[in-house]
């Protein structure tokens, strides 16, 4: 996960990076959460942005914010 609060980042050339594309973001979990996101991660073979990302799509949705 990144330190830099959701601002855009710099390409290869350091032009901003495209509207649409993604955004690092900072994320803190509590230890214990964190074993278990790394355990399933692992199960799956699957990166942590891609569980988390699928996980708040998930919430979004049930809450009516994502189609």
């Amino acid at each position: 996960m990144g330190i830099n609060g959701g601002r855009n980042l710099r390409g290869i050339e350091g032009k901003p990076e495209e509207e649409g594309l993604y955004q690092r973001v900072n994320v803190s979990l509590p230890p214990s959460m964190l074993r278990q996101l790394d355990k399933y991660c692992k199960e799956e073979e699957r990166p942590r942005s891609w569980v988390i990302q699928k996980a708040i799509e998930d919430w979004l949705k049930k809450k009516g914010y994502r189609e």
